[in-house]
């Protein structure tokens, strides 16, 4: 198949339908007990402990859970950011945001805070973005959800001055030989899952 866009898109479709199919396969009791393993890895890593502001998006059912991260990240002082979507602008927005402070159904069904919380956010203080996606592989190849909301993100932090660490979160099932990419995705520096943490090759 030839290495084009639309190639491309339609060599992703069976591996989104699949990693769809392996999360929602997982036990709550399961998927409970690897999403704190990853939180453990996570903020023993030094990329977290020396961050000073942690953008994260906030986890739907199926994915890593994310909100005792989310917990932890201001437990320890940090600046906290999640993710919106400015479905007008057709791009994620963004927020600071804290544990307890009010939350919204959105658009895809995502959690959000409502418009009136929300408030802008100065690049320079995004330090550490936790990255979703359907799958990921060992190069930090990232499958997102057809959007390209995150890829557009990642990319406009990546062309700035100082662009923070990205990291992936994903369950050990959701780590693919290969991520079939695309000119506009954008690799993860690093990848953290319940079993290890992942130093793609051009990082190490």
């Amino acid at each position: 198949m030839a290495n084009t866009p639309e190639a491309l898109s339609v060599e992703k479709a069976p591996l989104r339908k699949a990693m769809r199919k392996a999360r929602a396969g997982m036990s709550v009791d399961a998927r409970t007990a690897a999403s704190a393993a990853i939180r453990e890895r996570l903020t023993a890593l030094p990329v977290f402990q020396r961050a000073g502001g942690v953008h994260c998006f906030l986890s739907l059912p199926e994915e890593v859970d994310t909100a005792p991260i989310i917990a932890a990240s201001a437990e320890a002082g940090k600046r906290t950011f999640v993710p919106y979507v400015d479905s007008a602008a057709g791009r994620l927005g963004h927020t600071p945001w804290c544990p307890g402070q009010p939350l919204e159904t959105g658009a895809f069904g995502l959690q959000e805070p409502p418009p009136g919380a929300r408030t802008p956010v100065a690049w320079q203080w995004i330090e550490l973005v936790l990255v979703p996606g359907l799958a990921f592989d060992r190069d930090g190849g990232r499958l997102g959800f057809g959007k390209g909301y995150y890829d557009a993100f990642l990319a406009m932090l990546a062309a700035g001055p100082r662009p923070p660490a990205t990291v992936g979160l994903a369950f050990s099932q959701q780590i693919v030989p290969a991520v079939p990419m695309t000119a506009r995705d954008v690799r993860v520096q690093l990848i953290v899952t319940e079993r290890e943490t992942i130093v793609p090759a051009p990082a190490r």
